[in-house]
């Protein structure tokens, strides 16, 4: 058979509508993460494991985001299609070479490429507007695209991905060196800041409870 016949061309998506799920994915982890801890908080008053003056609750905020990261990017990539929250409201998907699903492990590394990208000053993240397939480097690392929702990709067949925004990736590029340098600062000195008024805010919320 020809392998040309079996060939199927899959525009992959560009910056804009990965930057914007990237944010709603964002707000999810952030939120849930002071979901569980607050909810750890009451448990642990309740049964009285710990004493909330010796708890620094800004750190295990840190540590629940990034906890909660891992199960929620990995678990969705691998277990919904590749697709997280984001990516479902925005109608995009992450898929193998081959326009498959991903495995655990190719999920699990993609979230470590999220990690070096983001590490690096974000230039893991930039790469998405400079890259001729728009992968970042997380995608790089894993094999992976991001394209559009879709039930029709080939099952044994070749998968071919082109590019959907030919000349528009250094307006990207510039919005997303400029919000990258500006982010991880504005989250870790906001944490840091709110620590406080984080501390505050759960002792008085437990001593509600005692």
């Amino acid at each position: 058979m020809n392998l040309d016949s079996k060939a199927q061309k899959v525009m992959v998506i560009g910056f804009g509508r990965r930057f914007a799920a990237a944010i709603i994915d964002g707000i999810f982890v952030v939120f849930f993460s002071f979901v569980i801890m607050l909810a750890l908080a009451v448990i642990g008053r309740i049964f009285g494991w710990y004493q909330a003056e010796s708890i620094s609750w800004n750190k295990i905020v840190l540590g629940l985001i990034l906890i909660f990261s891992i199960f929620y990017y990995v678990g969705m990539w691998s277990r919904s299609n590749g697709q997280t929250f984001g990516k479902l409201m925005l109608g995009i998907q992450v898929v193998s070479r081959d326009g498959g699903p991903l495995t655990l492990a190719k999920a699990f590394l993609r979230y470590v490429g999220y990690l070096v990208g983001g590490i690096c000053a974000s230039l893991g993240f930039i790469w998405v507007a400079i890259d001729k397939k728009r992968r970042g480097w997380h995608d790089l690392l894993a094999g992976t695209y991001v394209i559009s929702i879709r039930d029709d990709l080939p099952k044994d067949g070749v998968v071919i991905f082109e590019l959907s925004d030919p000349g528009k990736g250094w307006i990207w590029l510039v919005l997303w060196g400029l919000l990258a340098l500006t982010t991880p600062a504005a989250l870790f000195s906001g944490l840091w800041f709110l620590g406080p008024a984080i501390n505050g805010f759960i002792d008085k919320l437990l001593s509600g409870l005692g």
